[in-house]
This record gives structure tokens, C-alpha cells and sequence, in this order.
């Protein structure tokens, strides 16, 4: 049996309302009441969370329970974020955003790019991440 090393993140977030002169001076003030602890973010702040097997998989076969895995962990509509894209001839730059159509048979997690490209990723070659953008859903107003 093979051991793998799985990574859990959670997304802790929260937005305070302060008075001060400027952005800069608003940013030192909930900055330094951070660093001391006069914030703390706790499980009412949570906002997401994801689950990824940090062993890359050396070999592109992938077995059925592989291709599972792949479906399940990137369904149609994920949206994606590519680092880098192994591709020799035409890669899709990095940075670029993609909404996945599907996974294949093979393991191929396909990819409609925003700017028009079509190629797929292989999971453990290619590099990128499910792109979640920045909610700000939680207002708290704070006196200092």
C-alpha cells in the first residue's frame, strides 16, 4: 500500500470597518491589532476549505480509482488558475483562468481557457490551482 502526504487549507476571513485618515494608516492600525491579538479569527470566520494530495503522481497512466479521484477533486464548471503548463509547442500562459469541461478516461483535466486555448491539463506535469476569488461577506466594525 502507498502512503501519501495530503495538504488541508482552510480560508479564515474576515473584514473590520476602522476610522483612520488613509488606507495606509487604516491598514497599520487593523495590522498591528492583528499582531497583537485584538483580532482573531476563529470558526465563525471560516469560508473555505480545500483537500489536495501533495505526492504528484509520476506516471501518466492513471488507474480508474486515479481518474475518480480527478473527477471528483475537479468537476465540470471548477474554475482554474495555471502556474506553468508543460505543453513544448503552444502552452497556455501562466496566470491564465479556465473553467474545467471534463476529465477523460486518460486522467486529462479539460480545460476551456479564457483566452481561447483548448489544451488539457495532466495532473503531476501541468501546475495550477482552483481559482477562488476573494468573497468579502463578513463586516465587523471596530473601535481602537
Amino acid at each position: 500500500m502507498n502512503k501519501y502526504s495530503v495538504e488541508i487549507t482552510e480560508t479564515l476571513q474576515r473584514t473590520v470597518e476602522i476610522e483612520a485618515e488613509n488606507a495606509t494608516e487604516a491598514y497599520k492600525k487593523v495590522n498591528a491589532m492583528y499582531r497583537d491579538e485584538d483580532i482573531v479569527l476563529d470558526s465563525g470566520d471560516f469560508i473555505d476549505f480545500d483537500i489536495d494530495v501533495v505526492k504528484e503522481l509520476t506516471v501518466i497512466q492513471f488507474s480508474r480509482e486515479d481518474v475518480m479521484f480527478l473527477r471528483d477533486k475537479y468537476p465540470v464548471g471548477t474554475k482554474i488558475k495555471l502556474t506553468e503548463m508543460k505543453d513544448p509547442v503552444r502552452p497556455v500562459p501562466p496566470g491564465t483562468i479556465g473553467e474545467v469541461t471534463g476529465v477523460d478516461d486518460a486522467g486529462t483535466i479539460h480545460v476551456a481557457w479564457e483566452n481561447g486555448q483548448g489544451l488539457g491539463l495532466v495532473y503531476g506535469v501541468d501546475t495550477f490551482e482552483k481559482f477562488k476569488p476573494i468573497t468579502r461577506n463578513k463586516t465587523k466594525v471596530l473601535e481602537r
